[in-house]
């Protein structure tokens, strides 16, 4: 696996793999929890703007994009 830099025309990938990795949480919510995704995981801006004001990876398997992170990079 590599993590590298997400860049603009990863963005769809991001969001199809954003929208997977909450499929199976439906089934361990709590009655009272709202179904679907966290908000915005499923919307390509909500993406764009991760890229834009954060440190927005992309996890790389055999070279198809297989996740994504956001990680807080601080200067200490």
């Amino acid at each position: 696996m590599k993590i590298q830099k997400a860049e603009e025309n990863d963005l769809e990938a991001l969001r199809l793999c954003a929208i997977s990795a909450f499929i199976d949480d439906e089934g361990y919510k709590p009655g009272n929890a709202k179904p679907g995704n966290p908000p915005g995981n499923d919307r390509i801006h909500t993406h764009f703007n991760w890229l834009r004001n954060y440190d927005y990876f992309k996890c790389v398997v055999n070279d198809t994009i297989a996740g994504g992170c956001i990680i807080k990079i601080h200067s200490n």
